[in-house]
């Protein structure tokens, strides 16, 4: 017997404005929240599609698509390595779909771009990063009091 709540009753279009969305261009730190296997693309290769949100306050920010084949998988393999997708001992990277890359980090650099006829943000290649990936790298500080604070040597 299915179960099912007031939110699974939402059309797409419904789900879609409810979402707190991201709306300038920037460099945003991010997570991960969507991730599925979309089959093949118009050319015949696998990809995967996955939907980054803003790691402090949970804001849509952008889609993007990993294409696993064809002629440069390598950089959806980059991609996936920059979110934190680990080496085996070998020193192979090994994930067995799309959602193993659910609640992964990076930072992603967007501008506006257009989607069937929306405005909408996409990652950009920027100085500095991957086709907008970078690393996320959190700001630990190096050595405090019990407090939390920060020794500063002046």
């Amino acid at each position: 017997m299915p179960t099912w709540t007031k939110e699974d009753m939402e059309t797409k279009e419904e789900k879609t404005t409810n979402i707190k969305k991201v709306t300038e261009a920037g460099r945003y730190a991010v997570e991960v929240t969507y991730a599925i296997d979309k089959g093949l693309n118009r050319n015949g290769h696998a990809y995967w599609a996955i939907g980054f949100s803003t790691i402090d306050d949970s804001s849509f920010v952008c889609y993007d698509n990993l294409t696993l084949e064809g002629d440069m998988p390598h950089i959806a393999f980059k991609k996936m390595s920059l979110l934190g997708v680990e080496q085996d001992e070998e020193g192979s990277y090994n994930i067995n779909e799309a959602g193993e890359l659910k609640g992964k980090r990076c930072f992603v650099t967007v501008e506006k771009g257009e989607y069937d006829g929306k405005e909408k943000l996409e990652p950009r290649p920027a100085k500095g990063t991957f086709f907008g990936y970078e690393p996320f790298t959190p700001l630990v500080p190096k050595s405090g009091n019990d407090e939390g604070e920060v020794d500063v040597p002046f």
